[in-house]
């Protein structure tokens, strides 16, 4: 009897033993996607091992083993002939399953696809066609008629397309011939039509000669034998350009390559420059593509028919054989992060990735994270730098604009004087200006004038967006609701919306610059099918002079007419009260900074703050990156917090606030018992400063560590074992971004 261990896609740990059965046997092997009855469900999971054992006596099919009794369910359903899986992404489903606390099952959601393609039917006869004429009586002419044109061709199966053009029968005789049993009906899986042709044919004869700078960087890194380095290039240095070359080099040695970018928005401008270099090799992944689009990509990968993975973080974890290469573009961005079940960090699951494959990890920014920025000044990974923009390009300009004195000199506009004179100068010019937004929605909250209550989610406690519409959001939940026309607290009639977002910034601008072609670009509009593509096709073809957005338009756009972009609410960035808030902004300001004068003609920065005092923005005018990070390194280190300590944020929630808080009570006894010597401090529970979303309350722990396998080890068997209280949810994330 064959039985196979499978994983299933829940929070739990370990795997589950089914019965193959005979049907299957030639179908299930490690990898396999098979369908398989779960807790009262039925679930698709995956074979990581394969076992034979004893066959049941059919008189007694009890096992009896160390007086317990066995029975084995079946595997229901295999839905392709082929692996998705291979020895070593089951080795890295569980690194990610130990180092982040996450079940390997929830793990293995990352690696399969959702789509389930339908089996395709095969025909073939069931008898000789003597047999078979038998059994059709003579009146039936047509059906016999088409039963012989069929046996008399070459194919003993064929589809069922083929079959009823062939025979010249309609459905209802195809029905006919199956229930006289003359043909027999075979289900098809899907199979693998590998790519015979490997050559490799294109040319970068044509491509763009590299400057000596990036001539070098990319020379030592094709000569360097580690595993994991970095390419740190000021905005505009050309670092695209060693991408190309490095990724050119790997497919000539027929090794395949993943390319990731933070953002969603910024696959379409990578698309089109890769597409032109490497043509139908490039395959291309994201959330937004659908199920189906992602399947099939992933089969031609698997195929060997596209060799060029290019996507947001969830790419990384495409099928991808001979891999070779991996390119991280814009590592300090956060978005790397997932923040949601299965909590990964692309970055460190990339670099694990690499090791386990053998494959080169290359990192790149203008704007190291400070854990790399450590690991580079130690000396643990190399890095080449490009200080310089490409063709000698200088940086932009970076002023700053003091706030207090525009609201002293009457200037109630979200435009500073000086920012609104050197954008009509611009505009006049023809060329283009980005103006940033940290905040989609028109204001950030409503409140009532004369009592000063604020409008705020009833799920969430938070306030509410307020949206050109005439609609209150939440962006945490999804709750909206109309904006009441007078105070539900005390009825007065003085509501108002206080606070920026990137549709007041565009109500300002079409009220300043009427007749200005413009666009705003943010989540609430890249949900949309098509639109992010739209608008960078009309920027790139001079269709819109002014861009407003948020952190999605910071990185990555590559246009030759901007010349002028505009900050407008820095200080939220700077003073969010976070351990990390200040990298975070200061990496942002560095990125939209880097949008614009990447030609010939000069860019300049704008930034419009209410503390132009603050020694970020001295450092940010002067592109003081080094001294920047060092300076936040040494907090960092007198706070004990990344890259000197681990965190572990642990939260625990419910409905009903005393249950959330009881869990993690009693979740806490436990942690402070983990071995003295191992934890340098566990935060005792606390509300979440964000204290409820979507009705559910909500309290934290963190938890401060060194690196430890004996504390890590400690820490897996308590995830492993405790088990939430009624009505509660726990969740661990492991080297959180953030705290808040």
């Amino acid at each position: 009897m064959l039985v196979a261990q499978v994983i299933v896609p829940r929070p739990v740990y370990g795997t589950y033993s089914y019965q193959v059965p005979g049907s299957f046997q030639n179908l299930v092997r490690i990898g396999v996607r098979v369908q398989v009855p779960f807790a009262g469900q039925v679930l698709v999971g995956c074979v990581i091992s394969l076992s034979n054992e004893a066959e049941i006596d059919p008189e007694n099919p009890e096992i009896q083993s160390s007086g317990k009794v066995f029975r084995y369910k079946e595997i229901e359903n295999v839905f392709e002939d082929f692996s998705f899986l291979s020895a070593d992404d089951l080795e890295l489903i569980s690194q990610i399953s130990r180092y982040y606390l996450v079940s390997p099952g929830e793990v293995l959601s990352l690696f399969l696809p959702r789509y389930q393609p339908k089996s395709s039917k095969l025909y073939a006869l069931n008898f000789d066609l003597t047999t078979c004429l038998d059994r059709i009586p003579r009146s039936r002419k047509k059906l016999r008629q088409g039963l012989i044109r069929f046996a008399m061709g070459n194919e003993s199966s064929i589809g069922r397309n083929e079959l009823l053009e062939k025979t010249c029968w309609g459905s209802g005789l195809l029905r006919d011939a199956l229930k006289l049993d003359i043909l027999n009906e075979i289900n098809r899986l899907p199979e693998l039509e590998m790519c015979r042709d490997a050559d490799f044919d294109l040319s970068r004869d044509t491509w763009p000669a590299l400057s000596k700078q990036q001539k070098n960087a990319y020379l030592a890194i094709t000569n360097s034998s580690e595993t994991v380095q970095y390419l740190q290039g000021v905005t505009g240095s050309g670092k695209t350009e060693v991408y190309l070359n490095l990724i050119y080099d790997c497919l000539r040695l027929n090794k395949n390559i993943i390319f990731l970018v933070p953002e969603i928005a910024l696959t379409p401008q990578f698309v089109n420059i890769f597409k032109e270099r490497f043509g139908d090799q490039v395959a291309v992944f994201h959330s937004k593509i659908n199920d189906r689009q992602k399947y099939l990509e992933w089969k031609l990968l698997l195929e060997g028919r596209k060799r060029v993975v290019i996507g947001a973080r969830s790419a990384l974890f495409s099928p991808v054989p001979d891999l070779g290469l991996i390119i991280l573009d814009e590592e300090g961005e956060s978005t790397y992060k997932q923040d949601t079940s299965p909590f990964y960090d692309a970055r460190r699951v990339a670099e694990k990735k690499a090791q386990i494959l053998g494959a080169k990890l290359i990192m790149g920014s203008a704007t190291p994270s400070l854990n790399a920025w450590s690991r580079i000044e130690s000396g643990e990974i190399s890095c080449q730098k490009m200080n310089q923009r490409h063709n000698q390009f200088d940086l932009p300009k970076i002023s700053l604009i003091d706030l207090k004195k525009e609201f002293k000199a009457g200037n109630y506009s979200v435009f500073s004087g000086e920012l609104k004179n050197k954008m009509q100068r611009e505009i006049n010019k023809g060329n283009q200006v980005i103006l940033f937004v940290n905040r989609r929605g028109h204001s950030s909250f409503v409140m009532c004038r004369k009592c000063s209550h604020t409008l705020t989610c009833p799920r969430c406690d938070l306030s509410l967006t307020y949206h050109d519409s005439d609609v209150l959001h939440c962006h945490y939940c999804g709750f909206f609701v109309p904006k009441p026309s007078e105070c539900p607290k005390c009825q007065s009639k003085a509501i108002k919306q206080f606070g920026l977002g990137t549709q007041k910034v565009e109500s300002f601008f079409r009220k300043e610059f009427p007749g200005v072609s413009m666009a705003r670009l943010d989540t609430d509009l890249s949900s949309k099918k098509g639109y992010t593509e739209s608008v960078l096709s009309k920027m790139r073809n001079k269709e819109i002079q002014v861009l407003i957005g948020t952190q999605m338009i910071s990185k990555g756009l590559d246009f030759e007419d901007i010349t002028l972009v505009g900050i407008l609410n820095p200080d939220s960035l700077v003073k969010m009260g976070d351990f990390s808030a200040r990298e975070r902004a200061f990496q942002l300001f560095v990125q939209i900074a880097g949008r614009c004068g990447r030609s010939s003609k000069k860019g300049e920065v704008v930034l419009q703050t209410y503390n132009p005092e603050q020694k970020i923005y001295e450092q940010l005018c002067g592109y003081e990156v080094a001294q920047f990070v060092e300076q936040e390194l040494n907090i960092r280190e007198a706070l004990q917090f990344p890259p000197y300590t681990r965190l572990v944020y642990i939260e625990s929630n419910s409905e009903l606030q005393e249950k959330a808080l009881q869990n993690l009570q009693r979740l806490y006894k436990i942690l402070i018992e983990i071995s003295k010597g191992l934890i340098q401090e566990v935060y005792e529970p606390q509300p979440c400063p964000i204290p409820k979303i979507n009705r559910r309350y909500r309290y934290r722990c963190v938890i401060k560590a060194k690196e430890s396998s004996e504390f890590w080890q400690e820490l897996e068997d308590v995830r492993k074992n405790y088990r939430s209280m009624n009505r509660t949810r726990t969740k661990f994330l492991v080297d959180p971004e953030s705290l808040l």
